[in-house]
């Protein structure tokens, strides 16, 4: 049997736990350097690589603009880049992930933002969206979503995952639906799939078109 090292179950423990701002700034403080060593050989995470090929089945212009929100370390964005992508932007609330992320070289900017906040960006700004793991546990409800879709250009892809048990009771299904009722987003595809690979499927795999 392959048993995951306590380390990275400790890990997911924590990741799991942060339902405030206070914890969720500790727990990345205390875990950015060892990040992507947890997410990836102690965890399976397949997340990113994911939602990197899935926003790739629609939106295949390679030097158009990305924003990779909830950026973390880079999982994401270096997942677009071995597909091709040339012209990524990172945001993320810890600053700690962002100095992980900027030693990587694979942004063309990096920003410490909070996305419960408005966004400090040009309407229409941005060719696609992109996020793997930020919807999950209650990080981040679905109120940002209004702010996505005014920085993301007519015609631009949003491609973000959202934990299934978030989908409903965090807001995320309806949000979406009136998106979609005023005429701003269209779904183009949604599946469920797993986050990582001996897990169960945990979340939506979802891709929605600006209009």
């Amino acid at each position: 049997m392959n048993k995951k090292p306590n380390k990275a179950k400790q890990f997911l423990r924590e990741a799991y736990a942060t339902d405030d701002e206070a914890a969720q700034l500790a727990f990345y403080q205390k875990w950015a350097e060892d990040y992507d060593a947890q997410m990836m050989e102690g965890l399976d995470y397949l997340s990113p690589e994911k939602i990197a090929q899935v926003l790739t089945n629609h939106f295949t212009e390679k030097d158009g603009l990305v924003l990779d929100i909830g950026c973390g370390t880079g999982l994401t964005a270096s997942a677009l880049v071995n597909l091709g992508y040339t012209n990524i932007d990172g945001l993320d609330y810890s600053a700690e992930m962002v100095e992980v992320a900027q030693q990587k070289a694979i942004y063309r900017e990096l920003y410490v933002a909070d996305l419960n906040q408005p966004l400090e960006f040009e309407s229409h700004t941005y060719a696609a969206i992109v996020s793997s793991g930020t919807f999950t546990h209650g990080h981040v409800g679905a109120e940002p979503l209004d702010e996505l879709v005014r920085i993301l250009k007519p015609g631009g892809f949003l491609a973000c995952t959202v934990h299934q048990d978030l989908w409903k009771k965090s807001g995320f299904e309806a949000k979406f639906s009136a998106l979609e009722s005023a005429n701003q987003l269209k779904e183009v595809e949604r599946a469920m799939g797993r986050y990582f690979k001996d897990g169960e499927r945990e979340g939506w795999f979802c891709v929605f078109q600006r209009i």
